[in-house]
């Protein structure tokens, strides 16, 4: 894997597939769009809600797996048509991974929240 490549021209910049940002004037990216499905980027509002990825153990995160990718498609979907998700899947960090790349390439918070059984 490696980071995704963005350029400045406004041009989408391809990393990976039917993946590609789209840039205005600024390093800033504009938009994210996976397949035919394109959200707008929030503007970077300084919120410490906001996740970042950062490298684990020095690594960079890899581009996401075809998995991933349509798993964050299906979401973008969801959040252009102003839908609830809920994702379920096997124990482990899969799920909350997929859930903060999505936060952090389109700019939007989230807020994490286990539930076990002894919740209440």
């Amino acid at each position: 894997g490696g980071s995704p490549k963005v350029a400045a021209n406004g041009v989408d910049t391809s990393i990976g597939g039917d993946v590609a940002i789209a840039n205005g004037r600024s390093d800033v990216p504009q938009a994210l769009r996976i397949g035919n499905v394109e959200l707008p980027v929030a503007p970077d509002i300084g919120s410490p809600m906001v996740p970042f990825l950062p490298p684990i153990r020095g690594v960079v995160p890899d581009l996401p797996s075809q998995g991933e990718l349509a798993a964050l498609r299906w979401m973008m979907q969801k959040a252009k048509l102003r839908q609830d998700m809920l994702l379920i899947g096997p124990p482990g960090p899969r799920l909350r991974h997929t859930v903060l790349r999505f936060c952090a390439l389109l700019g939007r918070e989230m807020e994490y929240v286990a539930i076990t059984r002894d919740t209440n």
